[in-house]
């Protein structure tokens, strides 16, 4: 990628100037804004590098819609929005500098400068500390960082996480369970996604309400299956005794469990599990389905004492949580949609056919953490299987 020298102050003056005389050109862009052809050309590296902006070369330029509609807000309004909306913080090199300054609490200058020449081939000379001073200035403007002197402080505040280990004989040993029962139960490899594809679609076709959730509860607990947990959708003779239903009135109720030694938070578990919400609903995500699933949670942490438990959401909505949805699902409530849960599936037949290290359920809740650490409580699948691909 390409690194710029724009801090924030250059790049909003770049967008409003270019919002004024859209379709312009550079020189006249450093007429309009008062400044020379270097600076406009590192606004508009930024502006174009994060889709606010397009040009050809160095006429033509225009708003892209996400530049359009940060200029719609003003003051801490538009901060919001490159945070929560445009996710900023999560593009590179601001996403790493970010993760390193959270690690660490504190950056000097010349620390992320050597960074960013080590990780994006940012220039050895003395224009380094400018680029530093640049994507310092950026975490700053997005509220996760101050500076001290040439010191840049982490400030943005964490997601206590559940610090799970993965120990690489635990990897091992629940790939091989995992690789040993797909390989056991599907042949060919392909047959392995027949099942949850042909209960997703009668899914789509079922016209009763319940038949539906009753439907999507088996399509989620099958791909959880083929991720290496043992799930739970029904009650037996245990939780007569038990304060634990999978059957609670209005479905949607899943366990999935692995029964396995890890260490969290410096202890070891006997085992974890996910708490899962299964909504049928094309629609919104509410504060509902939040409630029932940390309820669900709270539930199996009871009945199995020291074990860590994940709470998720998993829904056929277009759009995710709605607005009570996203106010009541922090910090742990994650939601995954249908779609990603198939992707999850072609990604795991995609490295048993290679004979390629599996998807486990330690790589699961390794990756939901990250996601719960980093607020990424709706993840879309580059996301999530960034997360994913790191743990294997």
């Amino acid at each position: 990628m390409q690194l710029t020298k724009s801090p924030p102050t250059l790049f909003f003056k770049f967008l409003e100037s270019v919002e004024r005389l859209q379709p312009t050109t550079a020189c006249d862009l450093c007429s309009d804004m008062g400044e020379g052809l270097g600076r406009v050309r590192a606004a508009k590296i930024f502006a174009e590098t994060y889709d606010f902006s397009k040009s050809n070369g160095e006429r033509d330029i225009v708003l892209l819609d996400l530049g359009a509609r940060l200029l719609r807000y003003s003051g801490n309004a538009r901060i919001d929005f490159l945070v929560h909306s445009a996710k900023l913080q999560d593009k590179e090199p601001l996403a790493f500098l970010r993760e390193q300054l959270e690690r660490s609490n504190s950056l000097p200058r010349d620390r992320i400068a050597n960074l960013l020449r080590i990780k994006f081939g940012a220039p050895k000379s003395a224009r380094a500390l400018d680029y530093a001073k640049s994507y310092g200035d950026w975490l700053v403007e997005l509220r996760f960082a101050k500076w001290n002197n040439n010191v840049l402080e982490y400030i943005g505040g964490k997601v206590r996480s559940l610090d799970i280990v993965a120990v690489d004989e635990a990897n091992k040993l629940l790939d091989s369970t995992v690789y040993d029962w797909i390989t056991e139960s599907f042949s060919p490899y392909q047959e392995m996604n027949k099942e949850p594809l042909t209960l997703l679609s009668k899914v789509g076709t079922a016209t009763d309400d319940n038949l539906r959730g009753e439907l999507f509860e088996k399509f989620v607990a099958s791909v959880f299956r083929r991720l290496g947990f043992s799930t739970r959708t029904r009650d037996g003779v245990r939780e007569a005794r038990l304060n634990l239903t999978y059957q609670r009135p209005g479905g949607g109720d899943i366990a999935a469990f692995c029964h396995f030694p890890t260490i969290a938070g410096g202890v070891v578990r006997p085992g974890f599990a996910l708490a899962c919400e299964a909504k049928s609903t094309e629609g919104t995500v509410g504060s509902t389905a939040v409630g029932q699933v940390r309820n669900l949670a709270k539930k199996i942490g009871e009945t199995f004492p020291n074990y860590v438990v994940q709470s998720l959401v998993v829904s056929r909505s277009r759009t995710g949580y709605d607005s009570s949805g996203r106010e009541q699902a922090p910090p742990e409530v994650v939601h995954f949609t249908a779609d990603l849960l198939l992707k999850l599936l072609d990604l795991q037949l995609e490295r048993v056919q290679k004979s390629s290290t599996l998807i486990t359920p330690l790589t699961i809740i390794l990756a939901i953490d990250d996601l719960v650490k980093t607020r990424n409580l709706e993840p879309d699948w580059k996301t999530l299987s960034n997360f994913l691909l790191k743990h294997l």
